[in-house]
């Protein structure tokens, strides 16, 4: 993947600890003050070591956890390509 805005990397990479009740770090940034890719990021993290999580949890408790996580998924991912389409600068094709 090609990062075409590195300001909006660098924001996103800031705001990954973010939580929405204001008690992430580094900055303690709540809601409304956080962009949507920080919590993209987190969100992409979170998936990228599932694997080495869940070999740390009984095995119930990563069950549970992959079912709600699978649960909620599809629209994660629909919030995902929003927020990226809002995110980059696109235009719209020239009718043919």
């Amino acid at each position: 993947m090609m990062i075409r805005d590195t300001k909006a990397a660098e924001v996103a990479v800031l705001e990954h600890h973010e939580r929405l009740d204001g008690s992430g770090y580094p900055r303690g940034l709540a809601s409304a003050d956080i962009t949507p890719m920080g919590p993209i990021l987190l969100l992409a993290e979170a998936f990228a070591y599932w694997d080495q999580l869940k070999v740390t949890l009984s095995p119930g408790t990563a069950k549970a956890l992959a079912d709600s996580a699978f649960a909620f998924a599809d629209s994660c991912l629909l919030a995902l390509q929003k927020a990226l389409i809002d995110a980059s600068p696109h235009t719209t094709p020239a009718p043919g």
